[in-house]
């Protein structure tokens, strides 16, 4: 059937299958014929709902990276894809390791879009759905590996772009391309921690409230003084180099002020977050050429996560 009909919502797709099945009004994309050779028995539907309530059961066991990448795709702007783990697991089996090779794989694609364009895109739409055509396709010739290998590829195929983009995008003004690219490098720093459980992580970065704050500050509280930044730093002021992940009390309590005085003694105080210790620990001063040395640091290791 027309792939079109991915978009639609589970009523609205049944409520036109079954008005053409019992021809009580013709719809575009549904073809009498075509709908007439699907069947769903009820024991496919158990099935599915068991492997459904399995899944929820080991996502609480699942380890620190595939856990806290699960909830990436589901801030990502496609984390309605996220049926795409049971779809993976009905095909494949439960096995823990092979689940969580699958969710980080996905969960890297689906990040890497989510920055590089700034709203949802057919070409990601489409590669998802080669991706449910490999899993449960009319040709069940590939293994869990080989589906794997296709979102491997495809990520790394688009180091280049995604480089360009963390480069020189100003992403502080898009809310969901700053929260994944700052979230995910905040992600990776407490990932090297050795006294970090999963739970721990996950609550740190997702379950602490957080703002994506300016380290040198885009309105400076001093007029004059932000006059003269804005016009040094340019689009610098909005790109990576001058973005972290900062708790939104600590953030409020520190403003616009200084960075010298107030804000990397406030940094090095908190105990939440390694990214914002290290940025006290590695930056004694903030500068426009501190602020781009950051932001090479910034791109290089998100780019080799993500496109590795």
């Amino acid at each position: 059937m027309a792939k079109v009909l991915h978009e639609y919502s589970a009523s609205v797709f049944f409520e036109r299958f079954f008005d053409t099945v019992l021809r009580v009004n013709a719809w575009p994309n549904f073809s009498l014929k075509e709908c007439h050779k699907i069947e769903v028995r009820l024991e496919e539907l158990s099935r599915l709902i068991g492997v459904r309530f399995e899944w929820e059961r080991q996502i609480n066991i699942l380890g620190m990276e595939a856990r806290c990448l699960l909830e990436f795709i589901n801030l990502s702007r496609y984390g309605k894809y996220h049926y795409l783990i049971i779809l993976f697991r009905d095909r494949f089996g439960s096995d823990q390791a092979l689940t969580e090779r699958f969710i980080i794989q996905l969960s890297k694609l689906m990040i890497i879009f989510s920055i590089e364009f700034w709203r949802t895109v057919n070409e990601l739409h489409w590669i998802v759905y080669d991706v449910q055509e490999k899993i449960f396709g009319s040709e069940l010739t590939l293994s869990a590996d080989e589906v794997i290998a296709f979102l491997n590829k495809i990520t790394v195929s688009r180091k280049q772009k995604i480089t360009q983009h963390l480069t020189e995008d100003q992403i502080a003004w898009n809310p969901k391309a700053k929260g994944l690219a700052c979230r995910l490098s905040a992600l990776l720093d407490e990932m090297e921690s050795p006294n970090r459980t999963a739970d721990k992580v996950r609550e740190v970065i997702f379950d602490t409230p957080i703002d994506i704050e300016h380290i040198e500050s885009f309105n400076h509280k001093d007029e004059a003084e932000r006059e003269r930044i804005q016009a040094e730093w340019g689009e610098e002021l909005n790109r990576i180099g001058n973005l972290m992940v900062l708790e939104s009390s600590l953030n409020r309590s520190i403003s616009n002020e200084e960075y010298k005085t107030v804000k990397r003694p406030a940094y090095a105080e908190q105990n939440i977050f390694r990214i914002v210790k290290k940025q006290a620990e590695q930056f004694p001063e903030w500068s426009l050429a501190a602020c781009k040395q950051r932001k090479t640091t910034e791109v290089n290791k998100l780019v080799n996560y993500l496109c590795s």
